[in-house]
Order: C-alpha cells, then sequence, then structure tokens
C-alpha cells in the first residue's frame, strides 16, 4: 500500500497492535513517518522494529499516565470478540468489560492527558446483522445491536460522545463490516478454507448482496482520519463500496484459487430452517440475508475512496 509520508512525527498509540488489523495500520503509520506506541496483552516477539512496546492486560484496570507521554492520537482497536464455539448468551458483562469499561477508563485518561484524537473501532454490528431488500446501513439508520458484543460496542460508543462533550479530545468513531485480506481470519478465511475443499457448498440460491471492506481500504480509511480535520467527534460507516452476494463471493474466490465453484442451489428457507434448529439464527441471518453499507458521508466529508475494488482486494488476499 503506497503511504504519504508526514512532515513532522506524531506519536500514535495502537491498542490491539498485534492483532490483525493492529499490524496492518502499525506497517502503514510507520511507512508514513509517525512514531508508533503498540499496546498488546503479552510479549510482541515479531514487532516491527522501532515500535515502543506496551503490555497492558485490559481485563484489569489500567495506568496509562506513562504510555499516554507525547501521544498524540489513539487507534482503539482492543477488544473481546466473538468465538465460533462460544455461546451467542454468554454473559454481557464479559464483554463489557473490556469493550467497554476499559475503551472507556482509557479515552477518559487519554483526555486527561491532553491526547488530540481517540479513533475507536467500532462494529457494523452496532446497525445489525442485515438490511431490509433495497436499503442501505448509514451513519443515521436507526440501532439494532443484537449480540453482546455489538451492544458493549454501542455501549463504549456512547460512553466516547459523552466524553467529547466533556473535553477538547476529539473523537472518531469507525463502524466497518467484515474485514477480509491476506490471511485474514474469521468467516472470510473459513469460507477460503472451505472452498479449497472442493466440499460442495448450499448457497447457489444466495444472492443476497452484502458489504465487506478490504484490510488495505480500512487501512487507508484510518490514515486518512489521523489528520482530517473534519473526522474529528463523527462517525463513519465504511466499505468496499463494492458490494458482493455469498454466491458471487464464492465464484470469485473459487476463480482466484483456480477450483471448481461448488455452489448448490438449496432453497434459502431450508437452509434457514436448519440453522435456527441447530441455534444459529444468527449466522443464518449473516449468510443468507442481505446487509449493505452506504459510505456517502465518508466520500462526501473527508474526500475518501477506497482504494481497492472487490475484484482487486480479492485477487490480492488469495494470491499465493
Amino acid at each position: 500500500m503506497m503511504v504519504n509520508p508526514i512532515s513532522t512525527p506524531e506519536c500514535i498509540l495502537v491498542t490491539g497492535a498485534n492483532g490483525y488489523v493492529g499490524s496492518h495500520i502499525i506497517d502503514a503509520l510507520l511507512q508514513s513517518g509517525y512514531s508508533v506506541k503498540a499496546a498488546v496483552r503479552n510479549a510482541w516477539n515479531s514487532a516491527p522494529k522501532g515500535v515502543v512496546l506496551i503490555i497492558a492486560d485490559l481485563s484489569l484496570p489500567v495506568d496509562w499516565s506513562d504510555s499516554l507521554r507525547g501521544v498524540s492520537t489513539i487507534i482503539h482497536l482492543a477488544a473481546r470478540v466473538h468465538q465460533m464455539d462460544e455461546s451467542p448468551r454468554m454473559a454481557l458483562e464479559e464483554f463489557r468489560n473490556i469493550n467497554t469499561r476499559a475503551t472507556l477508563e482509557l479515552a477518559e485518561q487519554a483526555a486527561k492527558a491532553g491526547v488530540k484524537r481517540f479513533m475507536y473501532l467500532s462494529t457494523m454490528g452496532v446497525n445489525g446483522v442485515f438490511t431490509r431488500p433495497g436499503e442501505c446501513f448509514t451513519e443515521q439508520s436507526n440501532l439494532r445491536p443484537k449480540s453482546s458484543y455489538a451492544i458493549s460496542k454501542y455501549e463504549s460508543e456512547l460512553g466516547l460522545r459523552k466524553l467529547s462533550q466533556q473535553y477538547p479530545m476529539e473523537v472518531t468513531l469507525i463502524r466497518p463490516p467484515m474485514v477480509y485480506g491476506k490471511n485474514a481470519p474469521g468467516n472470510f478465511f473459513r469460507l477460503v478454507s472451505l472452498i479449497k475443499t472442493g466440499i460442495p457448498l448450499p448457497f447457489g440460491l444466495a444472492k443476497n448482496r452484502r458489504s465487506f471492506i478490504f484490510i488495505e481500504n480500512l487501512v487507508s480509511f484510518m490514515l486518512v482520519c489521523i489528520t482530517h480535520p473534519a473526522a474529528g467527534n463523527e462517525l463513519f460507516l465504511v466499505s468496499d463500496d463494492d458490494d458482493l452476494s455469498l454466491n458471487d463471493l464464492i465464484h470469485q474466490i473459487s476463480k482466484n484459487l483456480k477450483v471448481r465453484s461448488m455452489a448448490w442451489p438449496v432453497p434459502l428457507s431450508f437452509l434457514q430452517t436448519l440453522l435456527g434448529i441447530f441455534g444459529r439464527s444468527r449466522t443464518a441471518n449473516q449468510l443468507l440475508k442481505p446487509m449493505r453499507v452506504n459510505i456517502s458521508k465518508a466520500r462526501n466529508v473527508l474526500t475518501w475512496r477506497p482504494p481497492y475494488s472487490a475484484s482487486d482486494a480479492l485477487n490480492l488476499s488469495l494470491k499465493e
């Protein structure tokens, strides 16, 4: 990814720095000439050269005073996320402890320390799991967070908005859909792995268009938000602006992998019922219903455009 070096180095603190998004944004920050502090839960032996490491367990109260010295911007990525084998009824408090309490503790300490901008990576789940046919999520949409993860993220957004009214520190909230890219973990990795096996997938009738975001597109957007004066105290929804149906996604991945596409035309109502029987109604909604994002605000306010199309992004993601 091409980045534009800055003239005067500033110090950026990135939490969750050794995660998928964190490692990519840190590489881009270093290329741009920023000074970087990286907060991680455990030792990070493969940390990029020049990064100042901070060990912080966000499940416990943390004194950030030393770490915040000289920091102008925080990119807060650390979070407790869903696991595939995790019960959807897991206590909301377990998510709130890290995603809400720890976030707001860091933000308040940052505000008192004179940090200028706090960038928070939230989730499109705050808006909901799916959109109605013909509709898109926008920054003005009614909110329908369902999972414990999305609820905890929404509550942290509310707390950050309140802090931005009490202190000079500006807050930028970013809600991305599913992030994908080369070696991306989670659902994208699982889908690619399934397609590689050649096992027939029952999604030939899944024409539901969904928004995704390529990791390099997300990094590009976050870099803009660090310095753009109009990004302060704003919420942005972002995506590749190039939506794909699940069936299209399977075909494109298969084409890139040079394997035969095996998407069988199984009725969606049958799949919805079957997944519901096994307690996977949320998964059914993610797979079979549309979820589209309108990024007009990011385009108009920040003049940002995703540098990669979905086609180019998938080529890069699957390139050996």
